[in-house]
């Protein structure tokens, strides 16, 4: 069957055909030459969406293996030995705006509790009143992060400040420290025969 004609077409038909076209020049704007070159020569709007979301989503298999595989590092996802509370947040924020963009969403009290739950012990402490002052189900990932951040660089800065291994807590009293033994020379004067005097 062939296309129909475009000067037989209706007023409705008419205003599709222009409204694809329309799109058609948006998608094919935004698209690099690679993926330029996949949609060409295809007519409609639609088979140029269907294609690119093949092309980086794949058919709907390989969509929900992908949905499996980040479902699973969701639930399995823990801080690595040594990771600083800025790389735990990079790896857990990447992984959320995945599953938000294959549609699993999760609600911010569930996120919240996830991303206390992963972090490393040092933190211990700070998620404790955290979890007793705050409504999880209230503040944002971003902010919940930057009050962790920001007591872990306060416990960083006063490491430097007190030595290695000596972290003062800002609840209690600073005392300061008892001064080193000092060592105290004592020179004595050495003394001639003719300078002693018998009585």
């Amino acid at each position: 069957m062939y296309p129909k004609d475009p000067k037989d077409y209706t007023a409705d038909e008419k205003e599709d055909a222009s409204l694809d076209a329309s799109l058609q020049l948006i998608l094919v704007d935004c698209l690099d030459l690679i993926m330029h070159n996949h949609v060409l020569n295809y007519v409609n709007v639609k088979h140029i969406w269907d294609t690119i979301e093949i092309i980086n989503e794949g058919i709907e298999e390989v969509r929900e293996n992908k949905m499996e595989i980040l479902t699973s590092s969701y639930e399995h996802f823990r801080s690595n030995p040594g990771e600083g509370i800025s790389d735990v947040f990079e790896r857990y924020n990447k992984l959320i705006n995945d599953l938000n963009l294959h549609g699993n969403y999760y609600t911010i009290k569930e996120i919240n509790k996830k991303f206390l739950l992963t972090l490393p012990s040092h933190l211990e402490h700070i998620i404790s009143a955290i979890r007793e002052a705050m409504d999880l189900g209230e503040i944002s990932l971003e902010r919940l992060y930057g009050v962790q951040k920001t007591y872990e660089l306060e416990q960083i800065q006063q490491k430097e400040i007190y030595g290695t291994g000596k972290v003062v807590s800002t609840s209690t009293a600073l005392v300061a420290e008892v001064p080193q033994k000092l060592e105290v020379k004592v020179v004595q004067p050495s003394c001639s025969d003719k300078d002693v005097t018998v009585a």
